[in-house]
């Protein structure tokens, strides 16, 4: 065979047989080229005579475009090569191809398909079309002219336009197939798509998964060919392939690739397209549009392996693929036995997922960041309950990928005629450009999720959604019956907060546990309730105690004027601006209606709708003294019934009482705080000036203007938190400023260990010091660790811990108490050293 095509197609002519030769995709001869037949009736009555010495490269111009290194590629379509029966007889009398003709037919009485209503998706699919033809060889190009109906020697001049253009300014075979085929440039490229094998479903979405058995390749095929556009020119803007997350099989072979490409000129124009593996010839090729693509979580092979890691599934597309490169250099699962999911499509493709592989895991899954994405996290989170997942949370706060925000190419306003709720989710959003440390910020995300009902009323608190229509029509006053009915044990939602996690005000103040904070005249009690309504109100802290979403919160004011309340707030709230619009949405204040003489079952079921509409969970009664005397001094009956039906509709009681003067015990019956499940005492100036072995740092604050107080734990339920009490200062016209003491004793938090090795199921390990063993804190022992390496100042420790100054010094104190930390230097120039 020679190496001109001229030579074949005299040869042809000659011997009055078909010719096969041999072309090659970019020029090059490679393993897996294509085999063209030339037909000697279709060149004798159709192909002019060359000019003598003239060639013609059998080659494309178009540069194999592959990601990575430039290596030969194979074919890239399911053309058929015509029949001969099928080919036009001479130039003045081309016609389509009869299988063409039926497909013609077929585009031209169906709608447009859905995939192609979006603009971006048309130009996308129009793009790949021509990337695919470019691949083609020169004869191959001139067949596929004839076939849809264009006459040999058009055909041969349609390829010749095609050759000389440059890239930006090619003709495309799309314009060209408007004007062979009379046709719209949409049924035009789905004509073309057809014969080329491409469908712009199997393009920008994945289906059920079958049968796992299309999945097996035989084990010797363990090299997999790619067909993968290095770059896509769409409307004149070149768009380049940014990365590629590869999925493997359960083999670890390569069986489909996510493709992110980003305009050249500006990156945040970009997309996503999805390459499947299929067999061809015997080989296997990963390529774009060609196959339906199964519907899987990313990871499944990891997840097969380590059956008790824990899932985190990313429904941006973005986010997931940045967590996962993230996560494989940083070892994130050897290291920590978490696994960085997701699955290709918007936040809605989950319903086609196969989530086969989720039984005996633990799995928390992180929206996207559109109101589409938020409210169908708990669909999903409830279809990974229903696959077997062992638990299933959603954390609540957005995960940002490449410097900004995920899903700002897209309208962030939806539907929506006011996006308060997205400043609201923006205050305490991640960005994975920050992440110092990836292993700790994967387990933040798995302590700090919400469980499905605790996700739901968030999402509904903060404005996403409105609450059912019918919440506000629930009966008030419920009878006797209902009052006393059973639920069975499997009945029982086991959402709760639980005690296995870190202590959150949602433990401490809930419907299930009513407090009182009860202290001497002057204390600053309404202060401090202030701080726990913000901290309830915006879903942060509260005197140190997080929360992990934000609550709407009603105040029953007896002593201070609304405004007045308004200008406490406001002021604790000075240095934390991006708060002020979540309190002023949350926080409800109102004096006492007119009319009002106790609280009691009767008042209780006036309230209750009220309280309803605002979608409350905590109600406050400040104070006791001043709205309900009698209940403060005499009889608390009334007021218990008042509590228990408020917490019987979901609403948490807190109350704020009066102390004797010396501040020892509170005013009233015993029975006030022996039915409270938490009871909090304050100390103010006065009596922590009585201390003897106060700090220099109380002492202090005592000598300066402001509240001083002391606010201890006399009673709770919560384990360890017995006793535990912290001093705050509130200066004049600023904020509560930490003193010492802590009320986070019951912290029971993943252990965070420095070194690459550790795993969520490492024990502390005990130092030893004078023939005792020392059990250390995770927290401890993660300071100790880093202080063992060298010494550190304060806020060098602050940098590589993690911990804020409060809780650092809380733990630099308990070493130096054991011995282990002593402080060396004075002033700024202090640091501490292991002994």
């Amino acid at each position: 065979m020679s190496n001109n095509i001229f030579d074949d197609i005299e040869r042809a002519i000659e011997t009055k047989q078909p010719v096969t030769r041999s072309f090659n995709i970019g020029g090059k001869r490679c393993q897996g080229s294509t085999d063209e037949v030339i037909d000697i009736e279709l060149i004798s009555s159709s192909v002019s005579e060359p000019k003598p010495g003239s060639r013609w490269d059998s080659s494309s111009p178009a540069t194999t475009h592959r990601f990575g290194e430039v290596t030969p590629a194979a074919p890239a379509s399911n053309f058929c090569f015509p029949s001969p029966s099928f080919m036009p007889s001479s130039v003045d009398k081309p016609r389509m191809a009869p299988d063409v003709c039926k497909q013609v037919n077929k585009i031209d009485a169906a709608q447009l398909p859905s995939d192609l209503i979006s603009d971006l998706n048309r130009r996308i699919f129009f793009a790949q079309i021509e990337f695919v033809f470019s691949m083609l060889s020169d004869a191959f190009r001139i067949l596929f002219f004839e076939k849809i109906g264009a006459g040999t020697a058009q055909a041969w001049d349609y390829v010749r336009r095609m050759k000389s253009a440059s890239v930006t300014e090619s003709v495309g075979i799309i314009d060209l197939a408007i004007k062979i085929l009379g046709r719209s440039r949409c049924k035009a490229a789905l004509i073309v798509g057809y014969l080329l094998g491409l469908r712009p479903e199997y393009c920008f979405r994945t289906f059920p998964v079958k049968s796992e058995l299309d999945s097996i390749i035989p084990l010797h095929n363990s090299q997999i060919k790619e067909l993968i556009p290095k770059q896509l020119v769409i409307e004149g803007r070149l768009y380049l392939l940014k990365s590629i997350d590869y999925l493997n099989d359960y083999r670890g072979m390569k069986e489909q690739a996510v493709c992110l490409y980003m305009d050249k000129a500006r990156p945040k124009n970009k997309f996503f397209l999805i390459a499947n593996r299929v067999e061809k010839e015997g080989s296997y090729v990963l390529e774009i549009g060609t196959t339906p693509v199964p519907a899987r979580l990313y990871s499944r092979a990891e997840m097969a392996i380590h059956e008790s890691a824990t899932i985190i599934i990313c429904m941006d597309m973005t986010v997931a693929m940045e967590f996962r490169r993230i996560a494989r250099e940083s070892s994130l699962l050897e290291r920590v036995r978490i696994i960085i999911s997701g699955y290709f499509g918007d936040s809605s493709a989950f319903e086609a997922l196969d989530l086969t592989d989720l039984p005996d895991h633990r799995v928390v899954i992180v929206y996207e960041f559109t109101q589409d994405g938020l409210v169908s996290a708990s669909k999903l989170a409830e279809r990974c309950e229903k696959a077997g997942a062992t638990s299933v949370k959603i954390y609540q706060w957005p995960i940002f990928a490449g410097g900004g925000l995920a899903g700002e190419d897209q309208d962030c306003a939806e539907s929506l005629g006011q996006d308060q709720w997205k400043d609201t989710l923006l205050v305490q959003a991640d960005y994975l450009d920050d992440i110092e440390r990836p292993s700790k910020f994967a387990r933040a995300i798995c302590n700090r999720a919400l469980s499905i009902s605790d996700y739901k009323k968030f999402i509904i608190d903060i404005g996403v959604v409105t609450a059912p229509l019918d919440s506000s029509k629930e009966s008030i006053g419920r009878n006797e019956a209902e009052e006393v009915s059973f639920i069975s044990l499997g009945e029982i939602s086991e959402d709760n907060p639980k005690d296995d996690g870190p202590l959150t005000l949602e433990q401490l103040i809930n419907p299930e546990n009513s407090s009182v904070l009860y202290g001497p005249t002057g204390t600053a009690k309404s202060f401090g309730t202030d701080e726990v309504a913000i901290g309830v109100a915006t879903g942060t802290e509260a005197f140190g105690i997080p929360a992990l979403r934000a609550r709407a919160v009603c105040i029953m004011d007896g002593e201070i004027s609304p405004q007045k309340r308004k200008k406490h707030i406001m002021q604790l709230l000075q240095t934390r601006p991006n708060l002020v619009a979540l309190a002023n949405k949350n926080i409800h204040v109102r004096r006492p209606m007119s009319g009002f003489k106790r609280f009691d079952a009767a008042y209780a079921d006036i309230l209750i709708p009220k309280l309803k509409l605002l979608n409350a969970e905590l109600f406050i009664i400040d104070n006791l003294q001043a709205l309900d005397p009698k209940a403060g001094k005499y009889s608390s009956d009334n007021l218990n019934e008042f509590i228990q039906k408020l917490e019987f509709n979901g609403i948490a009681v807190f109350i704020v009482h009066h102390s004797d003067k010396e501040g020892i015990t509170y005013k009233g019956p015993t029975d006030l705080t022996d039915l409270a499940q938490n009871v909090f005492r304050v100390d103010g100036r006065k009596q922590l000036r009585l201390l003897k072995d106060k700090s220099e740092q109380v002492e202090e604050a005592c000598k300066e203007g402001g509240p001083v107080i002391r606010l201890t734990v006399e009673k709770t339920k919560i384990c360890g938190l017995d006793d535990c009490s912290v001093i705050y200062h509130l200066p004049m016209y600023g904020v509560w400023k930490w003193i010492e003491g802590e009320l986070s004793s019951a912290f029971k938090t993943l252990p965070e260990s420095n070194s690459g090795d550790s795993t969520t199921g490492e024990k502390d390990s005990p130092l030893v010091e004078a023939g005792k063993l020392i059990d250390l804190s995770p927290d401890e022992e993660k300071v100790y660790a880093f202080l063992k390496e060298k010494n550190y100042k304060r806020l060098q420790l602050e940098a590589v811990t993690g911990f804020k100054k409060d809780k650092l010094g809380l733990l630099l104190k308990k070493l130096d108490r054991l011995n282990l930390v002593k402080p060396e230097g004075a002033g700024k120039a202090t640091y501490y050293r292991c002994v």
